[in-house]
C-alpha cells in the first residue's frame, strides 16, 4: 500500500508556534476509503498522549486561493481558508507508534477513513485531522483530497 502513496506537499509557511505539529506524510485512497501517514512532532517539554484524529469534512469553503490545484496537499498555518460547516467522517481506528510521545521525540501513524461523501464531483474536497490538544493549543491537520 505505501508504494502506491502520493506523498503529501504543505502548501503554504509553516511558522508553527505549537508545540506539537502534525506532518501528513503519504496519502492512499482505495474502495472509497483514504489512508493518511503522518508524524508528530512533540517540541513541547511535556509527553503527548495522541489517540486517532477526529476527521471532519469541511463545508462551504472560502479561500484566497484556488484548492484546484492542490489536491494531496496539507494546508499550512498561513493559508487562509473559512468554512461554515464540518461534517463527521467515518473513521477506521488506526495505528500508532507508541515511543515517540516523549517531549522532543516524533511518533508516526496512520489513520483510515471514509472518502466523504461528494468528494470528486469537480470541486476538492478539504478534511481536517483533529487530535487531542496539547495543553495549550488545538492539534490539526488540514487536508486538501
Amino acid at each position: 500500500m505505501l508504494r502506491e502513496s502520493t506523498p503529501v506537499k504543505v502548501v503554504g509557511s509553516a511558522k508553527n508556534r505549537q508545540k506539537v505539529a502534525i506532518i501528513l506524510e503519504d496519502i492512499y485512497q482505495k474502495d472509497g476509503r483514504v489512508y493518511v501517514r503522518y508524524a508528530i512532532e512533540n517540541g513541547g517539554s511535556r509527553i503527548y498522549l495522541p489517540t486517532t484524529p477526529a476527521v471532519f469534512a469541511l463545508k462551504s469553503l472560502h479561500s484566497a486561493q484556488s484548492l484546484v490545484g492542490l489536491a494531496n496537499s496539507q494546508l499550512a498555518g498561513d493559508v487562509q481558508l473559512r468554512w461554515k460547516e464540518e461534517a463527521p467522517v467515518p473513521v477506521v481506528p488506526g495505528e500508532m507508534q507508541a515511543s515517540g510521545r516523549q517531549a522532543g521525540k516524533t511518533a508516526h501513524g496512520i489513520v483510515a477513513f471514509e472518502l466523504p461523501q461528494g468528494a470528486g464531483n469537480g470541486q476538492r474536497t478539504v478534511v481536517t485531522l483533529r487530535f487531542p490538544e496539547d495543553g495549550v493549543n488545538s492539534v490539526n491537520a488540514v487536508l486538501v483530497l
